[in-house]
């Protein structure tokens, strides 16, 4: 069974095979045998030029023009497959506005290892005959595989954290946290001004799912329209930020919550269905920490309420807000405490354990 974001490196170089330069033709002068009748003379001399003859000045060589390479990237420039499976480069275009195509003078540098679950940069970098370059990178991420979460999952004690409505002010400590203990979380985003710390968080190997944009009852629920404007307009706005598209979803309250009633009966039954076929994920949370109730608000209490859970679980899906200050300084007693009694915590997948809550509405 691998081990969680275990580190890797291995070096790949490439270049494609040269194009064949066409044979140059020479010409020589013909060759003249002397006969026996042939007096072989001294060259004459060439008359001495005359004081006032101008000397005819020797011809400059011929400069290169100022060239300008380019190269871009064929395929999405930032890629997900999962661990152990066949990367194939989707490949580039790379050409100098004199020397033309450059293919063959192109490498390919990564430390992109399919084995192991990390974040990866593919360097490519081309280069023209005096030796000017221009490169361009490629992210790859590798994920767990649909057996890898078999394996873990069957031997229990799998910890799922899950952080919604970010990123906020508590984001960049929360991510700090995570990091120390190489621990991998999921974060169901909201639209909000620290919406660029997404890129940190993919960056970091953590789950980057979306909750919603605009987080309004009243307008997410008010028909199944509005839900799916709201849920591909966030979509969009994260896939902006770290160019990739998440299928993994998480309902505003829940797909238990009672609220949407308010707005329009039925829909969270619909809703519920209706993302499955359209190919999304849906996670609701079997572990609450309470860490939005006003009369629950320590962090002892989200502590003590994510370890109970835990405790009474195979694999506990836990629900946080890293939008609480208190939520975020009880996270590292929560690891601690996992990684001492022997629990794993992993990021959700299309793979992972999927808690649905029985439907209200």
């Amino acid at each position: 069974m691998p081990t969680p974001n275990k580190p890797a490196s291995v070096e790949v170089k490439y270049a494609p095979a040269a194009t064949a330069t066409p044979f140059l033709t020479i010409t020589m002068p013909p060759i003249i045998e002397p006969s026996e009748s042939t007096d072989i003379l001294s060259p004459t001399p060439s008359p001495s030029p005359s004081p006032s003859s101008t000397p005819t000045p020797s011809p400059t060589p011929t400069e290169r023009p100022e060239s300008v390479v380019s190269i871009n990237l064929l395929g999405e420039p930032v890629m997900e497959i999962k661990r152990c499976s066949e990367w194939i480069d989707p490949g580039f275009v790379a050409q100098d506005s004199i020397d033309g195509n450059l293919a063959a003078s192109t490498t390919i540098s990564s430390d992109l290892d399919v084995n192991e679950v990390g974040c990866y940069t593919v360097t490519y970098t081309a280069r023209n005959v005096v030796g000017d370059t221009a490169e361009v990178s490629r992210t790859v991420y590798v994920r767990y595989n649909k057996e890898d979460y078999e394996a873990f999952e069957a031997k229990g004690k799998v910890v799922y954290l899950t952080f919604d409505d970010g990123p906020s002010e508590n984001t960049e400590k929360l991510l700090g946290i995570l990091d120390k203990y190489n621990v991998k979380v999921t974060f169901f985003v909201k639209n909000s001004d620290q919406l660029d710390l997404v890129k940190k968080e993919a960056a970091n190997g953590h789950t980057v799912a979306i909750h919603t944009y605009t987080h309004s009852y009243s307008k997410v629920y008010r028909s199944e329209e509005a839900y799916y404007d709201d849920l591909y307009k966030m979509r969009e706005a994260v896939y902006e930020k770290i160019g990739l598209r998440s299928n993994l979803i998480r309902f505003p309250g829940g797909s238990s919550n009672t609220v949407s009633r308010s707005y329009n009966s039925g829909i969270m039954t619909r809703l519920a269905k209706s993302v499955q076929e359209k190919g999304f994920c849906y996670f609701d949370w079997n572990v609450s920490t309470t860490d939005g109730n006003a009369s629950t608000r320590t962090s002892d209490v989200v502590r003590d309420h994510a370890i109970a859970g835990m405790k009474s679980k195979n694999i506990a899906v836990v629900l946080m807000h890293d939008t609480h200050s208190h939520t975020v300084n009880a996270v590292e007693e929560i690891i601690n405490f996992g990684l001492e009694n022997g629990y794993t915590f992993l990021p959700l997948s299309e793979y992972s354990f999927q808690p649905h809550h029985g439907i209200s509405n």
